[in-house]
């Protein structure tokens, strides 16, 4: 039996945090000797066997640090969505017996600074809430909802090229098309200066907290999320297992599920300096990213809102990403690989 402890930040409500709970619930599923042990001290309700558990002595246990590396550990599970990665990461990883990360894009990034043999792709999982199957929440705003909406949940960050997408919207549809962008963000600042271009236009933010996601994508006829660089993409993967055709740049981490079978690919930009950013200070303004063609954006987004069923049909393989990748998939690959190094 594998012995593994898992430090993480289990209370959080961000990528790193879900990808932790997930992977512990897997392992302790599987029968694992499972330490999670919080960062914090902190952990959701609904998961207080993990407090229960992270009680226990680590007696020959694996650790395995799930963050950004700032400490040595014998495991190192995190991602980098640029090329190189962070100078400062590169000892910690060196150090590292196992470094653990969700894509192939990953693995190369991080590869700048350290060993790549001894990186490991440990693909990320979709759960079962979501399919296209079950209840959906009321969207709630005045006036009559567009036809057609198009929804993308994103931190506002350079990266996520927020401001390529609604320019592309922009340039896609008039007032006159009953066609609607849903935008739901952390951090909303930039929206209405961005909006306020091209008046008319059907653009919306979406507030509040959101329990069950799944609901949120039910509401919706299609999913975009053009990003500059993707570790995984866990809202494309979830919205494509919701049924959704799901719109997504050809490149990084969300390569290991999206095709052109699939899903709808947009083409990116030559590799170039993100620059000055002040959301994600550990990005350095010389590293390199490829940020998506606002007209193939366009070309892509005009497809799509034609609900063809062509477009149907590409959506309905799109579903099949919830068999492929599973969260026990990812935890037997974890165990395989610490009961190598324990032997």
């Amino acid at each position: 039996m594998a012995k593994i402890e898992w430090l993480a930040y289990f209370a959080a409500s961000s990528g790193y945090s879900e990808a932790a709970r997930q992977y512990c619930i897997a392992l302790k599923r599987l029968g694992t000797d499972l330490i999670p042990t919080s960062m914090n001290q902190e952990y959701l309700r609904e998961y207080a066997w993990m407090a229960e558990d992270s009680k226990k002595k680590n007696d020959g246990h694996f650790k395995i640090v799930h963050d950004i590396p700032s400490c040595t550990s014998p495991g190192i599970y995190t991602t980098f969505e640029f090329k190189p990665a962070p100078s400062a990461w590169a000892q910690h990883l060196r150090n590292a017996q196992a470094v653990l990360t969700p894509s192939q894009s990953s693995k190369e990034y991080l590869g700048t600074v350290c060993d790549i043999e001894k990186i490991h792709v440990i693909n990320h999982g979709v759960n079962d809430r979501f399919t296209p199957f079950g209840p959906s929440v009321e969207l709630q705003f005045d006036g009559e909802l567009p036809k057609f909406k198009f929804l993308s949940v994103f931190e506002w960050v350079d990266r996520k090229c927020g401001d390529r997408l609604i320019k592309a919207f922009q340039q896609a549809f008039t007032q006159d098309d009953d066609v609607g962008l849903f935008i739901k963000t952390r951090n909303v600042r930039n929206i209405p200066m961005l909006i306020n271009k091209v008046p008319g236009c059907k653009i919306y933010v979406v507030d509040g907290f959101v329990n069950d996601m799944s609901q949120l994508y039910r509401a919706f006829d299609s999913y975009i999320s053009c990003s500059s660089g993707e570790g995984w993409g866990e809202t494309l993967s979830e919205a494509m297992a919701c049924g959704l055709p799901t719109i997504g740049s050809n490149h990084s981490g969300n390569l290991e599920f999206m095709d052109y079978e699939n899903s709808f690919l947009v083409d990116v930009e030559q590799w170039q300096p993100i620059g000055y950013n002040n959301l994600e200070p550990i990005v350095a303004p010389w590293m390199q990213h490829r940020p998506p063609k606002i007209d193939n954006m366009v070309d892509v987004m005009k497809l799509v809102s034609e609900n063809s069923n062509e477009v149907k049909a590409i959506a309905k393989k799109g579903r099949r990403v919830s068999q492929d990748f599973t969260w026990e998939k990812a935890a037997k690959k974890i165990i395989e690989i610490v009961e190598t190094i324990q032997a």
